[in-house]
């Protein structure tokens, strides 16, 4: 009642592709031989086949990547059991091997549930559908969701996905690399919930598909992240991200977010599709020292953009600016920068060469401090410490040790990373300061025009204090006051500043005789 068949072939990706997955078809090349042993009973079929798969490539993402040289064992077996059941296993290597359930439904063979599992053996679930489990070395997430994106999903006969248990011990995903990371995911409702935890990450993931009844119209994706430490961003291949027009809404908190180990606070979003991109209804990003808050709508048709309005108020600049690589550059002081630019790339990602944009800087009671400009870079030119060493005038008492400041106000315009003012103006206890022209972020470059008036009328009464006594010294700084500070305004002087921030080329050009 045996009929056993040996039979050797030679399989190609033409021939499979009515029997796989489009997407995954779409990246099999070549053709490659076969074995396989079948017994037949009682009109029923067991058999084992395998193939070592030379001949065949595949480009898929790693780590399934293969070339058409190399071996790589596949084998898969079918065994019959009671009720017309069949099992079917596979194995791909040492990566992964997968258990699949196989009942006759309306004459037709189904899969009911089952099991795939990387780096060891698969073991039939209890519960319905499709569930992944297992460790990867590396995965990168955004390669599979662009190829798998571009071609179109499904399971190809495979029962819906019920549940994921992985762990990576590289996960690639938007640009940045994660290490050891684990999640859990399960289908509750059709409604995802997941845990994901793993090195400096930690949080909970939902995702709801769209439900028009309920309404519900779009797609959601809900995080609350109790810890998140986004990584350095990976080099960039030049590959763009495929964009279905089917991006979700987003209702995102992280209590604790990092960027390369630098905390920025707590993080909110709000989004909603508009178009192909996200309009973001709020972003709010908050520090004991400062608060960023953010609306804008990002559409990454052909060049991703943002256009964005964005308002931040700083509490403590000197603390600001040591959180983001700039410690020891300004003390103290508070301030605010409200405007509306353009960039380049995503809200998260502002990308200086290409932004552009009003913005508008208040700033007080703060002070810079004594540092090179060439460290300092924009702030060493804003500080002024290169004019004492490069023109005749004196001005150590003013600007070589710090300059503090009273009051910082001025609108800057940018274009492409190129900043430009006409009214930028500083005041405090020692001088006046009126600054316009332009300043090039990218190359580091200048062409200012710089009216200085340090505040003399103190000086000349102190002076008068300490050589006729105090009555002198008070006569001279009521006879300034009471003529509107003759003495400030005959001492106001006027240089062009331009050349590279660290090392600027200061020029006297004028006299000015009235004050900023």
């Amino acid at each position: 009642g045996l009929i056993r068949v040996d039979a050797l072939g030679r399989m190609s990706v033409p021939g499979l592709r009515p029997y796989l997955n489009p997407a995954l078809a779409s990246h099999l090349h070549g053709a490659a031989d076969w074995r396989a042993r079948i017994n037949l009973r009682h009109l029923q079929a067991e058999a084992d086949f395998e193939s070592n798969l030379v001949g065949m490539a595949s480009d898929l993402p790693p780590p399934f990547a293969k070339a058409a040289a190399d071996t790589q064992p596949l084998s898969v077996k079918k065994t019959l059991r009671d009720g017309g059941e069949s099992l079917l296993s596979i194995h791909y290597g040492k990566l992964a091997s997968a258990l699949l359930l196989q009942k006759q439904k309306n004459g037709e063979a189904v899969i009911e549930r089952g099991a795939l599992r990387f780096g060891g053996e698969a073991e039939l679930p209890a519960e319905s559908g499709l569930w992944i489990t297992g460790s990867l070395p590396l995965s990168d997430i955004d390669l599979w969701r662009n190829q798998f994106a571009a071609t179109g999903g499904g399971t190809g006969g495979l029962p819906p996905l019920a549940g994921i248990n992985l762990n990576f011990n590289t996960l690639d995903l938007f640009g940045h690399r994660f290490q050891d990371i684990n999640i859990a995911a399960r289908n509750q409702n059709g409604t995802w919930r997941a845990d994901v935890a793993g090195k400096n990450v930690n949080g909970e993931v939902t995702w709801q598909p769209a439900n028009k009844a309920a309404g519900q119209p779009q797609d959601k994706l809900g995080a609350h992240f109790k810890t998140l430490n986004i990584p350095a961003a990976l080099p960039s291949d030049g590959v763009k991200s495929a964009q279905d027009g089917n991006l979700p809404a987003l209702d995102i908190r992280v209590d604790n977010l990092q960027l390369k180990d630098r905390p920025l606070g707590e993080l909110q979003v709000m989004a909603t599709p508009q178009g192909n991109g996200l309009d973001f209804e709020s972003i709010r990003l908050t520090h004991p020292d400062s608060t960023l808050t953010m609306q804008g709508v990002w559409n990454p048709d052909r060049i991703p953009q943002t256009h964005a309005k964005i308002h931040l108020t700083v509490n403590d600049v000197g603390k600001f600016l040591g959180r983001f690589a700039h410690p020891g550059l300004v003390k103290r002081g508070q301030a605010t920068l409200d405007g509306d630019g353009e960039w380049n790339g995503t809200p998260a990602d502002i990308a200086i060469p290409s932004l552009s944009g009003t913005f508008t800087l208040k700033a007080s009671n703060g002070q810079f401090a004594k540092v090179d400009p060439g460290i300092g870079k924009l702030l060493g030119v804003l500080s002024l410490q290169a004019l004492p060493r490069r023109i005749g005038l004196d001005f150590r008492d003013v600007f070589s040790d710090g300059f503090a400041f009273d009051e910082i106000s001025g609108t800057m315009r940018l274009s492409r990373g190129v900043v430009y003012s006409d009214d930028f103006r500083m005041q405090g206890p020692s001088a006046k300061v009126r600054m316009s022209g332009m300043a090039d972020i990218n190359a580091e470059t200048q062409q200012l025009r710089v009216a200085v008036s340090p505040k003399l009328s103190e000086s000349v009464a102190l002076a008068g204090t300490l050589i006729g006594g105090p009555v002198v010294g008070l006569g001279a700084l009521a006879v300034q006051k009471l003529l509107k500070d003759p003495f400030g305004q005959a001492a106001t002087f006027e240089y062009s500043v331009t050349g590279a921030w660290s090392d600027p080329v200061v020029k006297r050009i004028a006299r000015v005789d009235t004050q900023p």
